[in-house]
């Protein structure tokens, strides 16, 4: 429109807070791709945080200078050199804030999940005994709670065997005992057969 200059409340609107919503956004799309990347891989996910925090730095600034260019352009009315370019020093220092306080916890978050995760996988080079040495101590609490009282019913009954074994109670069917139960007693084989 020739008869619309770009100036007053245009310039307002141009240069509003309505950018962060932008950074923002690009924020979501740089953390969201990291999560995925990291994911399953031996990346670290803190020092992935920050490479995606940079990455989105970069992205805002090189959006800020082409929206510093545009400006200039529609302030020149398409001549750019006879105006002086827009100042984007503090546009640039407020969106750098939102990206280094996601950044920071993007990291911390990242950082948490490092110390709540242990993948360690069973292998000829690691077995049960490294795992349990290894592991979270939560996942110790819960060996223990699970295996404890199962080997205390283990230890129990083969207590119990050898007790009654000692005792002389009966003990548990064996061939032997079989064997003895159903060979004939010598007054059997002295009776003389029934008529």
């Amino acid at each position: 429109y020739p008869d619309i200059k770009f100036g007053g409340s245009h310039a307002v609107i141009f240069w509003g807070t309505y950018l962060d919503t932008h950074v923002e956004t690009v924020l979501d799309a740089a953390f969201a791709a990291c999560r995925e990347a990291v994911q399953g891989t031996v990346i670290n996910p803190i020092s992935a945080a920050r490479d995606a925090g940079a990455a989105a730095e970069n992205t805002i600034v090189a959006i800020l200078a082409k929206m510093a260019d545009a400006d200039q352009k529609m302030r020149g009315e398409g001549c750019s050199a006879q105006v002086p370019r827009f100042e984007l020093g503090p546009y640039r220092q407020r969106c750098l804030q939102l990206i280094e306080r996601r950044t920071k916890a993007e990291a911390e978050l990242a950082a948490s999940l490092i110390a709540e995760f242990v993948p360690l996988p069973l292998s000829k080079d690691h077995g049960f005994w490294w795992f349990v040495f290894h592991c979270h101590w939560t996942t110790r609490l819960w060996m223990a709670v699970v295996f404890v009282p199962f080997l205390w019913a283990v230890f129990q009954n083969g207590f119990n065997r050898g007790v009654a074994s000692q005792e002389g109670l009966p003990q548990p069917i064996s061939a032997e005992n079989t064997k003895e139960a159903n060979r004939p007693t010598q007054s059997q084989n002295n009776t003389p057969p029934k008529q």
